[in-house]
């Protein structure tokens, strides 16, 4: 009697180096007639449920004990796996147009029309075979795959895991300050950058992270060691991502920073100065420099309110929309900007008004309201 053979695979995040680890977990029956040694394994992953993002690993198909590592796909959080295990050339009796074999650390599949490829020839030197290479892509291939389930020699099995690390953390500790820390046994790397992408300058960093550079010389991150902490002292206010990874050309984790505490400072020093001073306002007899202060006061205030209170909700769709996403992804990127023109917007209110104790510009700007308009 032939043994039923259970194809099965199991992954799990490693904490150490937050990869994602794939096994071949199937169950094949002591003294089967279809040891392991008879079934190479390929291997397809997608970050969209194989809709346009299509990866493969066809490279390690007679690997016994085989395991897989996976850190290439763009990260959403949710990672799918399927795996084929396929019939090795030399131990099938028979091969059938659209059959996929594995011979010699390839897969090749059976093209010949409406008949049997001979099964005397290995697949390298026999014409009813055409093997799967760089010429395919990986699209096509997983579609080969596809079709090949159900014909006796391509067996199958998926896998979902979710792709989520704290490797790396950050702590706000002042306004404009930062501990950045290493939570891992090993180096890691960061950025930081804006929101599209480029490495910011107005950040400072302590000794603990060692910047690395490329072969211009050109700064691309900083490394961290294990356990380590480094303080990020920020000059300004604003919206940065602090991009993570074990490989410094692999930054593909990402925290975004609101760092807004300056313009909360300013908010709430304009509201004193508008009603926690002597001024009354009912005041009949006050000459007209004060009452004229005040009045622009509470102009720039509900000005700003409008701001902060557009900022804070789209500040919090953030938080809700992406709440343990550790990746920033296009959508997200646009919700960012949006962040950054409101900033722009207090920026230039605060500069024009003095609002902050700062000097009042007596330039006329022309339209000062950057983002209201487009422009």
């Amino acid at each position: 009697m032939v043994p039923t053979l259970n194809f099965q695979i199991g992954a799990y995040v490693c904490p150490t180096d937050c990869k994602i680890h794939i096994q071949d977990n199937s169950q094949y029956p002591i003294d089967s007639v279809y040891p392991k040694t008879y079934y190479s394994v390929a291997l397809f992953y997608t970050s969209d449920w194989f809709v346009s993002d299509f990866r493969m690993n066809l490279t390690e198909p007679s690997n016994y004990s085989w395991i897989e590592t996976v850190n290439t796909l763009p990260l959403s959080g949710t990672v799918y796996i399927e795996a084929y295990w396929v019939r090795n050339w030399e131990h099938s009796l028979g091969w059938n147009q659209g059959d996929i074999c594995q011979y010699n650390g390839n897969f090749y599949y059976v093209v010949l029309g409406g008949g049997v490829a001979p099964f005397e020839m290995p697949p390298d030197l026999n014409g009813a075979w055409i093997i799967f290479d760089s010429n395919v892509s990986a699209a096509a291939t997983y579609n080969f795959f596809t079709l090949a389930l159900g014909g006796g020699n391509v067996w199958y099995d998926d896998v979902t895991v979710n792709k989520t690390c704290n490797n790396i953390s950050i702590t706000q500790t002042a306004c404009l300050t930062y501990n950045i820390c290493n939570n891992t046994g090993s180096i890691q790397y960061f950025s930081i950058t804006d929101v599209n992408g480029t490495l910011i300058t107005n950040v400072t960093l302590d000794s603990n992270a060692i910047p690395q550079y490329d072969g211009n010389n050109v700064l691309i991150g900083y490394l961290i060691d294990s356990g380590d902490c480094s303080v990020a002292t920020f000059t300004t206010a604003g919206v940065y991502i602090l991009n993570y990874g074990s490989v410094i050309t692999e930054l593909d984790f990402g925290i975004v920073i609101f760092e807004l505490c300056t313009y909360w400072d300013c908010y709430l020093s304009l509201i004193k100065q508008v009603l926690c001073d002597d001024f009354d306002p009912c005041c009949v007899q006050c000459d007209e420099a004060t009452k004229r202060k005040h009045e622009l006061f509470r102009f720039a205030l509900n000005k700003m309110e409008a701001l902060m209170f557009t900022l804070n909700q789209k500040v919090s769709y953030d938080a809700l929309k992406y709440m343990n996403v550790i990746v920033v992804p296009e959508d997200r990127i646009l919700l960012l900007e949006e962040i950054n023109d409101i900033i722009g917007v207090l920026d230039d209110l605060i500069v024009r008004c003095g609002l902050c104790n700062g000097t009042q510009s007596s330039t006329t700007v022309v339209n000062p309201c950057r983002g209201c308009t487009g422009n």
